[in-house]
């Protein structure tokens, strides 16, 4: 049994990266937010390098530097013997979503009527 894909192929063409731009690990930075943000990376959902790799045709090296700006940011976890995965939801963050979520449905059911 082969190992199964973690990315999709990108919604979107990703720009492809000049090899001496010393910028690709922030824009990388941006698109795994953006794909944190959008919900196409789950909370502890884990992010192998050589994916991440293949998926923005770059090396593992701005990979791994991408990966410990997340981590600085805590957008991203890492565990030494599990890897790289995105952080789960703290229970503040939660609150703020299932709030925001209740204010909005509510505002949708009363134009409803």
């Amino acid at each position: 049994m082969g190992r199964r894909e973690v990315f999709a192929p990108a919604a979107r063409p990703v720009p492809a990266p000049r090899a001496n731009d010393p910028d690709i690990p922030s824009r990388l930075a941006g698109e795994i937010r953006e794909l944190i943000n959008e919900g196409k990376l789950s909370p502890g959902q884990q992010l192998r390098q050589q994916d991440l790799a293949r998926r923005f045709g770059i090396s593992r090296v701005p990979v791994r530097e991408t990966l410990s700006l997340l981590v600085a940011e805590a957008a991203v976890c890492h565990d030494p013997n599990r890897g790289f995965h995105v952080a789960p939801l703290s229970t503040c963050e939660a609150r703020q979503l299932y709030r925001i979520r209740h204010l909005l449905e509510t505002e949708l059911l009363s134009t409803v009527r």
